[in-house]
């Protein structure tokens, strides 16, 4: 699927700001986590093992995939946030990998997380499982729809990769049911994405 530069570059700024979010919450965590292909030596080239950097000095900075970002600090006090979508009123949807949604309203994290969030299994065999992607509808002005991809318990060691839909009314997810179960237990990272046509 073709993604706009100009969307790429929306997430892109809206990652950087989440993660300088996080950066700023507490002390930086220095330990790497590593992809299912660097644990094993078969599976690809050996790790490119490296420091995790701290953020600069300066609040404008490059990327490998963009120059000339801007980190703006739009929260404080998010574990381990994995995704973002921002609602037509301005305020902002992140997903925590732990299993929760967490809703930023003019810069300020509202405390308790959001209701409706099914139970979500996060670790996994190498520890990277939990509540991903979030997205909203194309058409969510009209239908409210947001959707999660997240790992449902399974009663063993690595949750089921599952695609979830809920409604938004303005504070909670109601009426949320898991529309794709992909019977995929030895997963991680997931991506929602809607074709040109509004497909999903």
């Amino acid at each position: 699927m073709r993604v706009s530069k100009r969307s790429y570059l929306g997430w892109s700024i809206a990652l950087a700001a989440a993660t300088a979010a996080v950066m700023a919450s507490g002390p930086t965590v220095r330990k790497q986590t590593l992809a299912p292909q660097e644990l094993n030596a078969s599976d690809g080239p050996p790790p490119i093992i490296r420091e995790t950097p701290a953020l600069p000095n300066s609040s404008n900075f490059d990327s490998a995939e963009e120059p000339h970002l801007r980190a703006v600090v739009v929260a404080k006090g998010l574990q381990q946030p994995w995704s973002v979508v921002f609602l037509p009123d301005g305020a902002m949807l992140v997903t925590e990998r732990a299993g929760r949604v967490r809703i930023v309203r003019n810069g300020k994290l509202v405390s308790t997380p959001v209701a409706g969030v099914p139970p979500v299994q996060s670790g996994g065999p190498r520890g990277l499982q939990g509540l991903m992607d979030i997205a909203l509808h194309p058409n969510f002005e009209e239908k409210k729809w947001v959707y999660l991809a997240y790992h449902k318990p399974t009663g063993r060691d690595s949750g089921e990769t599952v695609l979830a839909r809920g409604t938004w009314n303005g504070s909670a997810l109601v009426d949320v049911r898991n529309i794709f179960e992909s019977g995929a237990t030895d997963t991680e990272a997931s991506r929602i994405t809607f074709g040109s046509d509004g497909m999903l």
